[in-house]
This record gives C-alpha cells, structure tokens and sequence, in this order.
C-alpha cells in the first residue's frame, strides 16, 4: 500500500534543482500523494519501510542534503522533520473546515487566529506551503553554519 501512494511521486529532473528545491518538490509531491490515503498513514508509520518504491524517494530526499553539505546524522534528522511534517500535513488536509472551535475559555489570541485563518478557503495547503518554506529556511541556516 505505501509503495503504490509513493509511486505517484516523481523524481525526474531533480538534478537539475539546488537542494531547497529538490526537498520542496519532494515533499510537495509526497504530501500529495499520502493527502489521498489519510487513513493509511497510521499503518504507514507502524512498519519499517523496506518497499523499494518508497525507499526511491527518502534516498531522493538523503540525496538533496547529502548536495547540501549535511552531515550523515543531520540528513536523518532533516529527513525525519519532513517526514514528520509531511504526514501531520497531509492528515490536516482531510481535517474537517473548522478544525477548531473555540468557547468562553480560549483567548482572545486563540479566536482572533482562528477568524483570520479558518476562513481561507485552502487552508491546509496553505500552511503546507508556508511551514515547508519556513522548514527549509530554517534547515539552510542550519546548512549554512556548519560550512562556516
């Protein structure tokens, strides 16, 4: 099941890309796929991956911050973090349209964020779009300071 969601994901002509865009197309294209199977990603994080489809695009993804400078250890972790960010997104984009409602309790913080932002109506995708940006800005600064 997890290599016939990952086997939508393309991976021609990242070569061609720096590494920020080659992690982006990645995990664009990984979130998805798995947005589709939401209901399969609790089964998909209880194995090991072994499925050589999916194992493709995580090498795809150790590739990119390999080109990056990234040590062995740091290109697990930064994997791990798009992994991690990838699956939470791609639950969130099946979530309903009000995801949350707030009551007496929350705060004015809380209710004002949750009238500016639930209105969007792409939402979801939205917020992929900017976390991934701020996900890979904060991991080129990572990149940055250990060439230093």
């Amino acid at each position: 099941m997890r290599g016939r969601a990952m086997s939508e994901i393309q991976l021609s002509e990242l070569d061609r890309v720096d590494w920020q865009e080659a992690v982006r197309q990645i995990a664009m294209e990984y979130g998805d796929s798995y947005a589709k199977h939401p209901r399969l990603i609790p089964l998909f994080t209880s194995h090991s991956v072994r499925d050589q489809t999916t194992l493709r695009v995580y090498d795809a993804l150790t590739e990119a911050f390999a080109m990056a400078g990234f040590e062995p250890k740091e290109r697990l972790q930064a994997n791990t973090i798009i992994d991690s960010f990838v699956l939470g997104s791609a639950l969130d984009a099946t979530a309903p349209s009000t995801v949350w409602e707030a009551d007496t309790q929350s705060s004015h913080a809380f209710t004002e964020a949750l009238s500016a932002g639930l209105q969007e109506p792409n939402r979801a995708e939205q917020t992929f779009f900017h976390g991934l940006t701020f996900i890979i800005q904060s991991l080129t600064g990572k990149q940055k300071k250990a060439d230093s």
